[in-house]
């Protein structure tokens, strides 16, 4: 699996293999992980999903249960062949992209993913910690579904897990489906469950000190022993939720871009200084960029005072058109464009109205588009007194807001400088 930067899961778009990323610095979901012991008989699965919660479940919990996201480590003969079909995320080793069922290959299906994972040994199992960080490019791998779960829990920022099928025990029944199991896989599944034990000891009190709590949903389990047991229904009733409220039709709403006062302030800025010519500093550079994609047109989103189109090294290779809401004549909606470029613009943006602005850049791009952020507080101080610089976050974080709307096709930091290249979803 290649791709431009590594990150611990990644699918296959039919033509290539790209990155997936479900990073989340804080998750306001609560993430339940669901096992295949027998206390999983005993919830109502009409109430376990739902708004506030994510559900991941793994292995032969599917079909009784169609989790928000199903893991599975094993070789993929020991799942329902029917779980590969479904629309819900599916998180399979690295490895088995190439196996086939029912005359496809796994990488073929719908919404398949497949995790990179390094086998690390137990007397170094702090490690899932530093594999949840942004950068990891890789998922822990004790050989058990447990640890690479927890990781990607931890990878997806939950704050509060909770652990429902965790029995840990054969006393009752060797599963939630009652299927029968010889002396030999019985003490196979102790040896593992024994293990876990101590494990999930660990991980609870090394998540406190980081800000996650972990509890068991499992009433009668072993691990009440050593975390805290909270009922189904507590935690649905501890769910902080936004009340229902009237739908309002998007036609009184509109696509804001900008505020009004905002754009007041914008074109102040330009009409009486110097301001938006990044551009033009990297004219030639973003001209070889067009060049090589054989480029006939090009908008320059957020042109500011068109330094890009002043200092193109040889013109009369492709028209520039150009869009930037600071600039009288130049603030209409613009037209979709094979091509854009968006220098220094984002950062600016009104942190509330990007995700808009996000999805204009989407509408208006055809084919593909290289953009550059700027991850540091200005110098400039807006007549408002606000820095210029609206936002200021790190690569990570651009880049998961870039890819809602985008294919990422390059990354790169030089400084504190994010550049981008970029290809349409349409």
């Amino acid at each position: 699996m290649k791709s431009n930067e590594r990150l611990p899961l990644m699918y296959h778009d039919g033509d290539t293999w790209r990155n997936y990323s479900v990073y989340n610095k804080n998750n306001h979901n609560v993430g339940i992980f669901v096992g295949c012991g027998p206390s999983f008989n005993e919830v109502d699965l009409n109430v376990l999903k739902g708004a506030g919660k994510t559900v991941l479940s793994i292995n032969t919990t599917y079909p009784t249960l169609k989790p928000d996201i199903w893991m599975g480590m094993d070789n993929p003969t020991c799942y329902d062949e029917k779980v590969y079909t479904e629309a819900f995320p599916k998180i399979l080793r690295g490895g088995f992209q190439d196996h086939e069922m029912q005359g496809k290959t796994l990488k073929e299906y719908p919404n398949t993913y497949f995790a990179s994972i390094e086998e690390i040994p137990l007397t170094e199992k702090h490690r899932i910690f530093d594999f949840s960080l942004p950068e990891s490019e890789v998922f822990v791998w004790h050989k058990n579904s447990f640890a690479v779960a927890m990781n990607v829990m931890l990878y997806m920022g939950f704050k509060k897990i909770y652990l429902l099928g965790v029995d840990l025990s054969t006393e009752k029944l060797n599963y939630f489906d009652g299927r029968d199991l010889n002396k030999k896989e019985i003490d196979w599944n102790m040896n593992l469950y024994n293990s876990l034990y101590g494990y999930i000891e660990w991980f609870s009190e090394e998540c406190e000190k980081i800000g996650v709590s972990v509890y068991s949903l499992s009433k009668d389990s072993r691990v009440n022993d050593i975390i805290k047991y909270v009922s189904l229904e507590e935690l649905n009733e501890s769910l902080v939720l936004p009340e229902t409220t009237d739908l309002v039709h998007s036609s009184k709403h509109g696509f804001d871009l900008i505020s009004d006062e905002y754009k007041k302030i914008l074109q102040y800025e330009h009409e009486t200084t110097v301001w938006g010519i990044n551009a033009g500093w990297s004219a030639e550079k973003l001209h070889e960029w067009l060049m090589s994609h054989s480029a006939t047109e090009v908008l320059d989103y957020g042109c500011g005072q068109s330094s890009f189109l002043k200092n193109i090294p040889v013109k009369g290779y492709y028209n520039v058109f150009e869009y930037d809401p600071g600039i009288l004549g130049k603030d209409m909606t613009p037209e979709p464009r094979d091509y854009i470029i968006c220098i220094d613009v984002l950062e600016h943006v009104e942190p509330k109205l990007l995700y808009n602005v996000l999805e204009d850049l989407r509408r208006v791009t055809r084919k593909g588009g290289y953009l550059t952020i700027a991850m540091y507080p200005a110098r400039r101080i807006l007549k408002d007194g606000r820095n210029a610089h609206l936002i200021v976050e790190d690569s990570f974080w651009w880049i998961n807001k870039l890819r809602e709307h985008f294919i990422i096709v390059k990354s790169e930091q030089e400084g504190l400088q994010l550049n981008v290249q970029v290809e349409s979803k349409i």
